[in-house]
């Protein structure tokens, strides 16, 4: 028996040791290396973005918040390499994707799997084109594969197309399930877009915007929220939410659960007055952050992303 307890002590040990290794590397890469930079200088302990943390893209309409969440999810889809036989030789594509599955809830109903599409295969491209001339030249005439490359990655990303409070409550109350029923995938993002859009009508025809919700909807909220944080525990995945600013108080548009239960907000900002710009100017900053040991005042204007909208990609200028 002391040989069987050695063996326990010595197993436990090391399944501690294994978790606390996978908390220490929790740290979630962004696409665009501004924007890990700009959370990292978010944060008090320098790590940034991490597993478990929920960041909301907070912005007037048509400042790209459907479009950021768009082009993480092409870069969390798409594998970190690439491999693919030409003429009986293997050839490794670096491509820098997660390798990870996306739940994108749409309450919008401005998701295009189009443009995911046309994002994804656009990072493909660009990939190839860092690669030697070499492979590059042995790539020639492979559309097909690039293609079921890109149809492969698209299987990764699950959308739910919701309407009403209600029907996301039910949802995430059955998220559970869904996400055990997926077990081969490892899911780093479930994102929520638009949160305002269940909140708020234009039905009247005024252009006012009035407030949906009352004490019901605030507790399914409530409800919505502590489950996310519950499924975070087990799941380790981010949460990325979008709402929409509408008045100059931000506390005014949204339940105060929500406030409390993000790590980030940030907010974007268009630049340029011209809406018929094709190229439009953006500003993306972070305005609160849970995690940092200092008023985001004080170093807020050196926390900000600029960056444009261009066939259907966020570049950044």
């Amino acid at each position: 028996m002391p040989f069987l307890l050695k063996f326990v002590q010595k197993l436990q040990t090391e399944t501690a040791q294994e978790l606390f290794a996978s908390y220490a590397t929790a740290q979630v890469k962004l696409p665009i290396p501004v924007m890990d930079t700009m959370f990292r200088q978010a944060t008090a302990d320098g790590q940034g973005l991490m597993e478990n943390d929920c960041v909301d893209f907070w912005g007037a309409t048509c400042t790209g918040k459907t479009s950021i969440l768009t082009h993480i999810t092409a870069q969390t889809i798409l594998p970190k390499i690439w491999k693919i036989q030409v003429d009986g030789q293997p050839i490794e594509v670096e491509l820098n994707g997660n390798g990870r599955s996306v739940v994108f809830i749409d309450l919008d109903l401005q998701f295009s799997v189009n443009r995911l599409y046309s994002m994804t295969l656009n990072r493909v491209t660009e990939a190839i084109k860092q690669c030697s001339a070499n492979v590059k030249a042995k790539l020639i005439g492979y559309d097909e594969e690039i293609h079921k490359l890109v149809l492969n990655s698209l299987a990764r990303c699950h959308t739910f197309r919701l309407t009403t409070i209600g029907d996301l409550s039910t949802t995430i109350l059955g998220l559970s399930r869904w996400l055990h029923s997926h077990p081969d995938e490892n899911f780093q993002y479930i994102m929520i877009d638009s949160i305002s859009s269940v909140l708020w009508d234009k039905r009247d025809g005024t252009n006012i915007h009035h407030q949906l919700y009352g004490s019901h909807a605030n507790n399914l909220f409530n409800h919505i929220t502590s489950t996310l944080r519950k499924l975070q525990s087990q799941w380790n995945f981010v949460v990325c939410t979008t709402t929409r600013k509408i008045g100059a108080n931000p506390t005014d548009e949204i339940p105060l659960c929500w406030s409390k239960f993000w790590t980030f907000r940030v907010e974007l900002r268009r630049l340029d007055s011209d809406l018929a710009n094709p190229l439009a100017d953006y500003q993306l900053c972070v305005v609160r952050s849970s995690r940092a040991n200092i008023s985001m005042d004080a170093f807020q204007k050196d926390i900000t992303f600029r960056y444009a909208i261009k066939d259907n990609d966020i570049i950044s200028i």
